[in-house]
């Protein structure tokens, strides 16, 4: 416990010595800035009485992992990993070999307590060798990421209330994305199914529509959504005599979430639910030999669906 708290004082003392201006901003699963001050001076092999260095560090979550934007003053990097830890013990290697390279005045020398170097951190100490901090460690592979993605989805959706009975139907859909928020255009063709009116007739009832949705992902898995829908009901008598076909105007509003699940390299299969509310929905009538009209079938208020489909992203 004693040699725990003497290197605790020390440690404190060489934060309080290094002038490293450390900007850090990282997702909540990521060690917070005094986790990553410490593993710099951890690292460094002197404590200058001074250091004159402005680090901004910005760490995104990507499907594959993590990606960390570092501006070491006017030098621009980037590092990645699929571990926020090992990709911060990275970090504290470059910034504690740039932060070395930056004193202003004569070092004084400090033993450093040994520390244990994450595989990560091993690979960029290695691959960085005498090299001056100018440098850009592009030896270490790593895929080109952005904030942006988009992708295509097809899909089949499974649901009840746009039609008399328990309906299929297919989706293409085509969605893009800034860092957690996204926008999607997707179009949908449900398959008719019928309202019965007698043994061998009824009113054919199909919907072909249009929706719009503002996403939100929280996680790189999950997202959930809210969404107005625009579209047409259709209709068609059967077993009439003089059958007639007819059509109407679908809106709704809802929201729904999803799962998905990376299978290959820009392939993830969805899985979702949604909800929607019918706001605006077409009455199908029997018309009568006395001009009377009796309501076949109309729209519940309430339309649940489920999806499960394919996406091809960008990234």
């Amino acid at each position: 416990m004693r040699w725990s708290v003497v290197w605790f004082g020390v440690a404190a003392a060489r934060i309080a010595h290094a002038g490293v201006d450390l900007a850090w901003h990282a997702p909540a699963a990521c060690p917070d800035q005094v986790a990553l001050r410490t593993a710099i001076v951890q690292r460094l092999d002197t404590a200058p009485d001074q250091i004159d260095l402005a680090v901004t560090v910005d760490v995104v979550a990507t499907a594959e992992g993590f990606v960390a934007h570092l501006a070491l003053g006017d030098e621009k990097r980037e590092l990645t990993s699929t571990s926020c830890a090992e990709l911060a013990d990275a970090i504290a290697v470059v910034v504690a070999r740039a932060g070395a390279d930056a004193h202003v005045t004569a070092p004084e020398v400090i033993p450093a307590a040994p520390a244990v170097v994450a595989p990560v951190a091993a690979q960029v100490a290695a691959q960085v060798g005498d090299a001056p901090v100018g440098r850009s460690v592009a030896a270490i592979p790593r895929p080109r990421t952005s904030p942006w993605n988009a992708a295509v989805r097809v899909a089949a959706l499974a649901g009840t209330g746009v039609s008399p009975d328990l309906d299929i139907a297919g989706e293409l859909a085509m969605w893009a994305s800034y860092r957690d928020f996204g926008v999607e255009l997707a179009g949908s063709r449900w398959a008719a199914t019928t309202a019965e009116v007698g043994t061998l007739s009824g009113v054919e009832v199909g919907l072909s529509a249009v929706a719009l949705r503002a996403t939100w992902s929280p996680t790189e898995h999950v997202r959930g959504w809210i969404v107005g829908e625009l579209g047409s009901q259709r209709g068609m008598g059967v077993g009439f005599t003089d059958a007639s076909a007819g059509s109407g105007r679908w809106s709704a509003v809802g929201a729904g979430a999803g799962f998905g699940w990376p299978i290959a390299p820009h392939l993830t299969a969805v899985v979702a639910g949604e909800l929607e509310v019918a706001i605006e929905r077409t009455a199908f009538a029997l018309a009568g030999s006395d001009g009377s009209a009796s309501t076949v079938y109309e729209a519940p208020r309430f339309a649940p669906k489920a999806r499960l489909g394919l996406e091809l992203s960008w990234r």
